[in-house]
């Protein structure tokens, strides 16, 4: 299973709000990304989390909050699941701080990474807040709220003894993509890396093979895609000033990065379709 670095917040903003069905992406997708995520699953079904390489299978609706840049996966057990919806929320460190009043940051240091099993009732019960929280004509705070109500009704809703933990916040791998994200437009070389984690070339390759699917060298260019994506639809930055920001240096391999990975020029993706 290979992992993909995806930026699901848009700059300035605290969150992002999807309602999924099972046709919305391809089977072997799996991702990680700068960012919280609060995956609710109202209906029961079989499902298969997996997170930091650890799985578990659930058939009873249930909450998975997720930490930023953890290794994870939710899906159904079955292949060819003909009807999976799931409500996905992507949110920063900017909206813990907007209801810090309301939802202390101690909730977050404390549940990330953790399953909430749900039953029925429960899980209407914080459908509540559902509608305005995906409800995009409303102001952002707004829906900040709302999410701070769900978790506040979840922390009271679900015992400490039944939810389920999965690995550590703080672990290896996660923390090597946060250093990714964190310097991406620098000149990154696996030598440096492996030895500010206090580890060998080796180890970090065999490590993070083993986490991401990928390579390390992948994940960088993966993670300057997604980031020169994102300026360019998001800004009107010039494409030097983007390709210095991606760690490129100079303008004509950007150009040919882009145009292989993406298939178009940096201008043809700024314009859209045609």
């Amino acid at each position: 299973m290979k992992y993909l670095f995806r930026d699901r917040v848009a700059a300035g903003r605290m969150l992002s709000a999807f309602f999924k069905e099972s046709g919305d992406t391809h089977p072997d997708h799996h991702d990680y990304h700068p960012h919280f995520e609060l995956y609710f699953r109202r209906e029961p079904m079989t499902q298969e989390i997996t997170m930091n390489g650890e799985s578990l299978s659930i058939s009873s609706p249930a909450v998975v909050l997720t930490a930023p840049f953890q290794i994870h996966a939710m899906s159904p057990a079955e292949h060819g699941c003909p009807r999976y919806e799931r409500h996905v929320v992507y949110f920063n460190e900017r909206l813990i701080e907007a209801v810090d009043p309301l939802l202390p940051r101690s909730f977050f240091a404390k549940n990330a990474n953790c399953l909430f099993p749900l039953t029925a009732a429960e899980a209407e019960l914080l459908s509540r807040d559902l509608d305005s929280l995906f409800d995009e004509s409303l102001p952002e705070r707004e829906r900040a709220m709302a999410l701070a109500l769900l978790l506040m009704r979840l922390d009271r809703t679900v015992e400490p003894e039944r939810r389920r933990q999965f690995g550590r916040v703080d672990a290896y791998i996660p923390r090597v993509l946060q250093y990714l994200y964190d310097h991406a437009s620098e000149a990154l070389t696996t030598e440096e890396i492996a030895a500010r984690f206090h580890v060998s070339r080796a180890k970090l390759d065999r490590d993070f093979r083993a986490s991401v699917g990928g390579t390390l060298h992948g994940a960088v260019m993966d993670l300057r895609l997604s980031r020169a994506m994102s300026l360019l639809r998001e800004t009107d930055r010039s494409v030097a000033e983007i390709a210095a920001a991606c760690g490129f240096s100079s303008e004509y391999y950007f150009h040919a990065f882009f145009k292989r990975m993406a298939g178009k020029t940096p201008m043809a993706f700024r314009k859209g379709p045609a």
